[in-house]
């Protein structure tokens, strides 16, 4: 375990202070913020046809707002509503020499932004596998990661954290995946097709 320990404060250290660069700043803040639940919801609600005359086709994007939805909820319920409570751990944040860019000191494991970024991601691959749409599973869990890797990078989650949060986002997407019937997993009806250009 002492070997662990040092692992995750070796690598905390590497990214939240070697990394460090003013310029990076930024984008770690942006990348960051996509982690937050409101800007997680306000994304997938966006998915659903609001206006007439949208340029991608109602029947195209639909299928995939529920099932993310869903995803986002249940690794948020996980998480911030159970694990966060049961474990206690101290914050990277606490420490003398990290330069926190946020203001979380209390409970650390596992990372809320990570888990709800993975929980979405996950389904996204669920959504699109075998689809010619396939490759919006592989960027969703693109961006899981860097928002993952923002949270180190910001000094306030451990690297431990991070792949806690990532674990339980990927276990919500599986529990919700093998909830749902095949057909609204992967509804190859109306994901198969490419947009019009």
């Amino acid at each position: 375990m002492q070997a662990l320990w040092e692992l995750d404060q070796s690598v905390f250290r590497t990214i939240h202070l070697g990394w460090h660069r003013d310029w990076l700043d930024p984008v770690f803040f942006v990348i960051s913020s996509t982690g937050l639940g409101w800007v997680q919801v306000l994304a997938i609600l966006g998915l659903l046809p609001w206006r007439r005359g949208w340029r991608i086709r109602r029947a195209d994007w639909r299928p995939y707002a529920g099932p993310l939805l869903l995803a986002f909820l249940v690794s948020s319920i996980l998480n911030t509503g159970i694990l966060k409570k049961v474990i206690e751990r101290d914050r990277p944040s606490n420490l003398a020499d990290a330069i926190p860019q946020e203001t979380f000191f209390y409970n650390s494991f596992p990372s809320g932004h990570t888990a709800s970024s993975f929980g979405i991601a996950m389904m996204a691959v669920y959504l699109t596998w075998g689809t010619d749409r396939a490759w919006i599973g592989r960027w969703a869990m693109v961006w899981a990661c860097l928002v993952g890797l923002s949270r180190i990078y910001r000094g306030v989650h451990w690297p431990s954290d991070v792949l806690g949060g990532a674990l339980v986002g990927i276990g919500a997407a599986s529990l919700v995946a093998l909830m749902l019937k095949p057909s609204r997993i992967a509804p190859s009806s109306e994901i198969s097709r490419t947009d019009p250009a």
